[in-house]
């Protein structure tokens, strides 16, 4: 068909070309010819009735020249619209969506996905791009986009995917009114790096029913079975991290702090009854569980802080004590409350007690939070 089309194209543009031709050489030559006749003629009385007879057959010979072009330009308005019904008739037709005035013309287009499986996977084997199905009964579209077309292709063929696929409008629609119902199209072919902003772009101009999920790319918006949601679980459980995997993540988290308005929205999130705890009182059996969680070096009873780790934790949760000597003029900071008692022999309270009051211990150490 396409090449019949080519043919009849061809053919027209170049009777275009020689129809213009002859026309063109019709007027030019007829015009010479009274130039020539009037010139030639022997007797001057005789030229004025020559001349008249030249004109009226110059006259003559350009009407039938325009009317061969005007007919000839009838037979290319005729041979467009005869092309333009070719292409109607054969896969590369427009589609206009039932509860839409969009119109657009699918790159490539397979009419009948069951019985043009073969061309669909040979003409698209190892090519990433945009793909469109079309039900031909309601004209209900869904797009999506795949690295390669063929596997995915493959995958909409499967009985097994399409009976498991339970939350996936499209798979509904291929069991139910079945592949011969539904033309498959490409609507490009594009970079394996650009087929989630194109399937984006397709998405939001053709809004497609079958599409779950309006962001490409996306599960947002799909709603897992409980049979799903169990297989999940089954698949995770008992998964570990590797010890590399680990580093990595606590390398990731080190050092990151929440803002106020994160902050914030935890709180809210368990507020008052929005707390998971809110109302539930515990059994005994749960108490006794979590005693015994919690019994021995499980609770880190009988381990001590090394002397180097308790420096880190005083430096990282204590509050800092400036302790000046007022004899000398030495001043020295202490990173808690509890190291400058220490270092002062005397007790945590006497610390607080002079902290509070601004008298110099012993008559001597002004000490201060700094």
């Amino acid at each position: 068909m396409i090449q019949t089309l080519k043919i009849i194209s061809t053919g027209t543009i170049t009777g275009l070309k020689i129809g213009a031709g002859v026309g063109m050489g019709v007027v030019f030559g007829s015009t010479g010819g009274i130039l020539s006749v009037y010139r030639n003629l022997g007797h001057p009385k005789e030229r004025p009735q020559f001349f008249n007879y030249a004109l009226l057959g110059f006259t003559y010979t350009e009407a039938a020249g325009l009317f061969a072009l005007i007919c000839l330009f009838i037979l290319v308005y005729f041979s467009i619209l005869f092309v333009f019904a070719c292409l109607l008739s054969t896969d590369q037709f427009i589609l206009t969506l039932a509860d839409t005035s969009i119109q657009f013309i699918p790159f490539i287009q397979y009419s009948n996905a069951d019985t043009q499986k073969a061309a669909i996977i040979m003409e698209n084997r190892k090519k990433s791009g945009i793909y469109i199905w079309i039900n031909n009964k309601n004209q209900k579209i869904y797009v999506g986009s795949a690295i390669n077309l063929t596997k995915r292709f493959y995958m909409y063929c499967s009985i097994k995917h399409l009976a498991g696929a339970k939350s996936s409008l499209i798979c509904k629609a291929l069991r139910k009114y079945g592949h011969s119902c539904f033309s498959f199209g490409i609507l490009e072919y594009c970079d394996k790096n650009d087929i989630i902003n194109r399937e984006q772009y397709y998405i939001d101009t053709l809004s497609p029913e079958y599409n779950i999920s309006r962001v490409a790319g996306s599960p947002l918006g799909v709603i897992r079975s409980k049979e799903t949601k169990a297989k999940i679980a089954a698949a995770r459980s008992g998964r570990n991290h590797s010890e590399e995997t680990k580093t990595k993540i606590a390398a990731g988290v080190f050092g990151r702090k929440h803002t106020e308005q994160s902050l914030t929205k935890m709180r809210e999130a368990k507020k008052d009854d929005k707390h998971p705890l809110f109302g539930k009182t515990l059994t005994e059996e749960t108490k006794n569980k979590m005693s015994v969680a919690k019994k021995g070096n499980k609770n880190r009873l009988g381990k001590t802080h090394t002397e180097e780790t308790r420096i880190k934790l005083s430096e990282s949760m204590g509050t800092s004590v400036k302790v000046i000597d007022t004899e000398t003029g030495i001043t020295n900071i202490y990173h808690s409350k509890r190291q400058a008692a220490k270092e002062l022999n005397t007790s945590l309270d006497t610390v607080r007690k002079y902290i509070i009051s601004g008298n110099p211990y012993k008559g001597r150490y002004l000490i201060e939070i700094k």
